[in-house]
């Protein structure tokens, strides 16, 4: 494990007028943090009612209980807002993208049946106008047949007006196209579609989290023994099947395999014959490809842990609502002795990739 990076300030977790670690913390308006218990029994004991830190005056007593919760309360709902609307703006550009695809799949099909019906209309009024033709030659034929001026019929029908040429329509038909294939080919298409939208929105997730990046260094003092770390503390040996993520800090270092779960303060990405989580029960994921690199980010205070294919700058996955109350150290586990695997910083691998 490397001991750094994810280590917080032992300050931040102290009151200042106990100087322990907080009790039951509670946070006055101007913005100091005490122990609730410590700050009440100060205000019991002085005559003015003010921090202890910056001697702000508070009239009347506050209700401090009241306003951490109300605070906190607060707090999510700015969260949740901000975390819904991003949402709900990646969602409505991907069910756009997806109204769109339907729009155009249904007028593809309307467009070719529209052909269809134009080519047998021309055909119908081409019949028509030919049988319109016979008719009206068949009504002259009858009056001047009736009329009993036969030789003046045979003339006329003979030389004058001889019998127009008849169209085979034996050989003329509208053939009926094949809608077949049309749904599944606009599905791909929207599938790829889709896929660069969804790309486009990891890209930026992935440029949030490079803005974090930390150096990670193996500490010899902590490794399993079984490992082989380099000189510069950068490589160990690895199979071809891997375990990486975060751990806490008080984790059993001696622990089987399969009781490093989430539950147990274990948050990683395995790869053994698939991709899974350290979620109980695991959680498989479907990855495109090998990843040669992943990036892992962590926001302590939002409880994320997130995993990264940095040369695709593509997501794996994401624990959240991790409820973290220690420190955590990078956890890397390379089941046995082929190439190296190397920890480089997150700058360095994505300018190397956009060479």
């Amino acid at each position: 494990m490397a001991a750094v990076s994810f280590t917080l300030c032992e300050e931040q977790f102290l009151c200042s007028i106990c100087l322990e670690v907080f009790t039951d913390p509670v946070t006055t308006s101007c913005g100091h943090r005490f122990c609730c218990i410590c700050i009440n029994r100060h205000w019991d004991c002085s005559v003015r009612c003010s921090c202890p830190v910056c001697k702000h005056d508070f009239r009347p007593k506050p209700q401090l209980k009241v306003q951490e919760i109300q605070r906190s309360v607060e707090q999510s709902q700015r969260k949740a807002d901000a975390e819904i609307q991003e949402g709900l703006r990646v969602f409505t550009a991907l069910l756009e993208r997806v109204q769109q695809s339907a729009d155009s799949f249904k007028q593809s099909i309307v467009e070719k049946h529209q052909k269809v019906e134009e080519e047998a209309s021309q055909l119908i009024e081409q019949i028509q106008t030919e049988i319109s033709e016979l008719e009206q030659r068949g009504a002259e034929m009858e009056q001047l047949w009736t009329s009993g001026d036969h030789l003046s019929f045979v003339q006329t029908f003979t030389t004058a007006k001889p019998a127009p040429q008849l169209s085979d329509w034996s050989q003329k038909t509208v053939r009926t196209p094949s809608y077949k294939g049309t749904g599944a080919q606009a599905v791909s298409e929207l599938s790829d579609k889709l896929n660069m939208e969804m790309e486009a929105f990891f890209e930026v997730e992935f440029e949030k989290a490079q803005e974090f990046a930390v150096e990670v260094s193996l500490d010899p003092k902590t490794a399993h023994p079984d490992l082989v770390l380099s000189k510069d503390l950068k490589q160990v040996k690895e199979k071809t099947s891997w375990e990486v993520g975060v751990v806490k800090e008080s984790v059993d270092r001696k622990a089987e395999e399969d009781s490093l779960t989430v539950q147990k303060g274990y948050w990683t990405l395995n790869l053994d014959d698939d991709y899974k989580t350290s979620d109980d029960p695991p959680v498989i994921i479907s990855v495109k490809g090998r990843p040669k690199k992943v990036g892992v980010f962590v926001d302590y205070d939002e409880g994320l842990v997130s995993f990264y294919d940095v040369d695709k700058e593509s997501f794996l996955y994401s624990f959240t609502d991790c409820c973290f109350t220690e420190n955590i150290l990078p956890f890397f586990d390379p089941h046995g002795d082929s190439a190296p695997m190397v920890l480089k910083p997150v700058r360095q691998l994505v300018q190397h990739y956009k060479k």
